[in-house]
């Protein structure tokens, strides 16, 4: 597998009898990086769309000077050269469906593990991820739209495995005063039912403090394992976690993305109508 970056869409295609990845830039700015990229992988003369990747790059002398990569590439001319891996200044980290694809287009384990070895992909190198992830570059763009809590459902997909598992959580509640817990509820989800398994719903009057716990959960969601501090039920923490023991990789230990609504279908609703004469 050869690798290549190129600034627009072009014409190249490589010969039939080579199997390259092509890079070609986007124009999306993260807060004045540019590191989005096209993934269009040609193998046995067949092209294929892979998805968008971000690239960064480690530029120890001066990490703000030039955030583009690929004039960063440039500088060290190697854009529209054909490269054996990617070079050790740059680092990889792609979208769930770059990683759907990695799983479709390379049919053995040593396949993808080369190939993320080859492309220094952050989710799947713990190793590199640590070496940069403390980078602007990194934490500014990278992370942007990606968080390390998706590396693992990233890797699982990228090798044969579930987009989604399934979860079983419990919410525990524990006295300030006297460290008594208390569960307070237990939700779990089936992928396999027919009927959705994964939407709950908490029902009761107006001020009983529905929304207080919809608080209580997005803030104990974002510390998942860990009490915090309650709304719900003053002189308590709660605490978000698994219901049993982790005893496999496919376990979630933590929420990556967790979208808060809050809203009363029974508030009165005052609908203006106009009308304009003709």
């Amino acid at each position: 597998m050869k690798y290549r970056f190129e600034k627009y869409p072009s014409s190249y295609r490589p010969d039939a009898d080579i199997d390259e990845l092509c890079f070609v830039t986007d124009i999306w700015d993260d807060y004045g990086y540019h590191t989005t990229f096209h993934a269009n992988l040609y193998l046995q003369g067949t092209h294929t769309d892979m998805g968008f990747v971000t690239i960064g790059f480690n530029n120890p002398d001066n990490q703000d000077e030039g955030k583009s990569t690929y004039d960063f590439i440039a500088e060290h001319r190697q854009t529209s050269e054909s490269l054996s891996t990617l070079p050790d200044y740059l680092f990889t980290l792609g979208t769930l469906e770059y990683y759907k694809s990695v799983n479709r287009l390379f049919e053995s384990k040593q396949e993808k593990i080369r190939f993320f070895k080859d492309t220094n992909d952050i989710s799947y190198d713990r190793v590199l991820y640590v070496k940069y992830s403390k980078l602007d570059i990194t934490r500014n763009s990278l992370l942007r739209s990606s968080s390390e809590r998706s590396f693992k459902q990233y890797q699982r997909v990228a090798f044969g495995g579930a987009e989604r598992v399934n979860f079983d959580w419990t919410i525990t509640i524990q006295s300030d005063e006297s460290k008594h817990t208390t569960k307070l509820a237990r939700i779990s989800n089936d992928i396999g039912s027919v009927l959705p398994s994964n939407l709950f719903a908490v029902i009761g009057d107006n001020g009983v403090g529905k929304t207080s716990l919809l608080k209580d959960l997005t803030v104990s969601a974002n510390s998942f394992g860990e009490y915090v501090p309650s709304r719900f039920l003053a002189g308590h923490h709660i605490k978000l976690d698994n219901s049993l023991p982790i005893t496999d990789n496919e376990a979630i230990t933590g929420i990556t993305n967790l979208i808060f609504v809050s809203y009363s279908s029974f508030l009165d609703c005052i609908i203006k109508v106009t009308t304009q004469k003709m």
